[in-house]
């Protein structure tokens, strides 16, 4: 699993607004202990993401008392390389050129 995928995941899980402990976390990722503190470092310091360990509830989750309070944090989207990109491109262009063409003979026949 790529750390794109793990981001989305430790997201969607969090979300679920549960408290998730150090075991649950790296059983669903299936990750070593130092990728998933690195992991949670990331989308706490560079997504901006409210992740905070509560002690009570002993696991990792969400600090409620920012939502709300404008802290905003998203992932990022999809991500393409540049062959990825001409390979869409071009894609493109092709179904341009048959939907033209089917529509100057769909016009021809009218």
């Amino acid at each position: 699993m790529s750390q794109t995928e793990r981001l989305y995941k430790i997201r969607h899980l969090l979300a679920l607004g549960k408290c998730l402990g150090k075991q649950r976390l790296l059983d669903e990722l299936g990750v070593s202990p130092a990728t998933l503190k690195r992991d949670l470092a990331h989308l706490r310091d560079r997504m901006n993401m409210p992740v905070v360990f509560d002690r009570e509830g002993g696991g990792w989750c969400l600090d409620q008392s920012q939502h709300g309070a404008g802290v905003q944090f998203e992932l990022a989207g999809l991500w393409f390389t540049a062959a990825e990109i001409h390979a869409l491109l071009t894609m493109q262009r092709q179904v341009a050129y048959v939907n033209a063409g089917a529509l100057r003979r769909y016009a021809a026949a009218r």
